[in-house]
């Protein structure tokens, strides 16, 4: 009898048959198994055994019995007969279809009748055995149905009729609707041993998913690896209506909005039917998180916000379950966290114009973090200003070309993911940090006058040209004892030197100037030159 044949696989002890010169053992039950050939219960049983009759002690006939009750006055095991069959040319098996599907463990018992009736005693061995311990019974096959998780779980009763057998094989196998019976794989091997339990789906059946709307039927045979004895269990059949629930939860990342807010973005599998994501938060990475909000996935990506406390000191972790039918999570279903990215700004000791930017690395990503892309936000747009795979970026403001008196200039820095296992493109934005750069502008150090001193200066004292042009300006010159030479409220024009009509003496000068931006902002600067003639420059 082979596994092929879907036979159940039992041992049995031995009959107590009548005496003899050469006892006549009882049969050693093999299995009682499902026959069918077509992954049903449509085929009956058998019932197997070895005919353990000798040359001088010949079976004539088998009793097959079935347990009854328990006979609590001698304590014994009591079994009823439910045929008798001729030997005839080693007969080792009886088939039947029971009246009613088997459904429940059913033990029984064979009996054999020497040839020689006169040497017939009452057998007891095999009639001797106890259920649950030693008898042979059918596999009996059933499941239940966990609707919160959308799962079921098949169990079977052991088969004990092996004696000695300490490792027990159990291959499980299962047809969707109509298509070729497959074995499940279990961590990696096609055979359970010594468990009468499986559910499905779960992590140690990984590549075993349920197919929505599909009709599954399964069945178990216990296997004897060292006799090469099988026994198959009836079969069960199970219509897959459950909702599809997302293999996985992906934290896309966060982007902080405020000081004190920011959005989290949490990804399904498409197709996804559990709507409803618990996200939770804490300010650590290992433990601590508490659900925080219970959000409805209208699709299969959603974008939270929350309000939080000063996000330029402080991380705030995220990770998001979800609910199943019975309002619990689903279980072994977690994303991975996100959290905020803390920048910082350091400015420099001046004459340096290198702001320093510094960030947390992000290390949350299913996948890794590609690079991080630093921005530079300024009231005419937003720039990229480089990309890093550390976490220090600097800037050098004085290249800046300045259109304002004022200018507030920000900064933030972009997390970018690549290899994410779900094809998901991972973000996280850091909060925005600024500087107020201001104006400076660089006024000549000195006036060259015309020839011998005597004319007027060829270059004129003048607002720098290579500064944006203010909006309102105004300029006056002054000498050492504090007298207006010269005032202007054109940019473009300058003092050549001269005043009253004649050309000033040398020496220190004092200007002052007013001027505003684009910004309207008003910002006065005052400084010292000196008048020299051409051959004391």
């Amino acid at each position: 009898m082979t596994t092929k044949n879907l036979t159940f696989v039992l041992f049995a002890g031995l009959f107590a048959g009548a005496t003899s010169q050469t006892p006549l053992q009882s049969p050693t039950v093999i299995s009682v198994s499902n026959i069918s050939g077509s992954f049903d219960n449509n085929g009956g049983y058998e019932i197997s055994w070895i005919n353990n009759e000798t040359p001088d002690n010949k079976v004539d006939s088998f009793v097959i019995y079935r347990y009854k009750s328990w006979n609590t006055q001698d304590n014994k095991p009591q079994y009823e007969e439910i045929a008798k069959i001729k030997n005839t040319g080693g007969t080792s098996y009886y088939r039947f279809v029971p009246d009613q599907e088997l459904s429940s463990v059913v033990f029984f018992a064979v009996e054999a009748i020497p040839a020689n009736k006169s040497l017939y005693t009452a057998s007891s061995s095999n009639l001797t055995k106890i259920p649950w311990v030693n008898a042979p019974s059918n596999v009996l096959l059933t499941y239940t149905i966990d609707t919160c998780n959308s799962r079921i779980t098949l169990r079977w009763n052991r088969y004990r009729a092996w004696d000695g057998l300490s490792k027990l094989n159990y291959r499980i196998e299962y047809v969707e609707n109509n298509n070729t019976p497959k074995v499940i794989s279990i961590n990696g091997s096609d055979y359970l041993v010594n468990d009468t339990s499986l559910t499905l789906p779960s992590g140690s059946v990984s590549s075993f998913v349920f197919n929505n709307g599909s009709t599954y039927r399964f069945r178990v045979t216990a296997l004897n690896f060292s006799t090469g004895y099988s026994c198959v269990s009836n079969v069960v059949t199970y219509l897959s209506k459950v909702p599809k629930v997302t293999s996985y939860i992906n934290a896309d990342g966060t982007r902080v909005l405020s000081k004190n807010t920011l959005e989290v973005t949490f990804s399904v599998e498409p197709g996804n039917e559990f709507k409803n994501l618990v996200i939770q938060r804490s300010l650590n990475d290992v433990s601590g998180f508490e659900p925080v909000d219970t959000v409805v996935l209208d699709g299969d990506m959603i974008t939270w916000r929350d309000s939080v406390d000063d996000l330029t000191k402080n991380q705030y972790f995220y990770k998001a379950t979800l609910l199943n039918n019975c309002k619990g999570p689903v279980a072994g279903l977690e994303s991975n966290i996100a959290t905020n990215i803390r920048l910082q700004l350091t400015s420099p000791t001046p004459p340096s114009t290198n702001y320093l930017l510094s960030w947390d690395f992000y290390r949350y990503f299913r996948g890794n973090v590609k690079e991080y892309v630093v921005y530079r936000i300024r009231k005419n747009g937003t720039e990229v200003i480089g990309t890093t795979s550390d976490n220090r970026f600097t800037d050098d403001l004085s290249l800046l070309p300045n259109k304002q008196v004022l200018e507030d200039v920000c900064y933030q820095v972009e997390a970018v993911e690549e290899n994410n296992p779900y094809n998901v493109n991972g973000h996280a934005w850091s909060n925005t940090v600024c500087v107020t750069i201001q104006a400076t502008v660089q006024m000549p150090k000195y006036l060259l006058l015309g020839a011998d001193c005597k004319s007027k200066a060829v270059e004129p004292f003048k607002f720098p040209a290579n500064v944006f042009t203010p909006a309102v300006f105004y300029m006056a010159i002054y000498d050492r004892w504090g007298t207006k030479v010269f005032e202007t409220d054109n940019v473009s024009e300058g003092w050549d030197g001269t005043s009253q009509g004649g050309v000033v003496p040398q020496g220190a000068y004092m200007y002052y100037i007013r001027f505003s931006g684009s910004d309207n902002v008003s910002k006065e600067q005052k400084g010292t030159f000196v008048v020299i003639c051409p051959e004391k420059r």
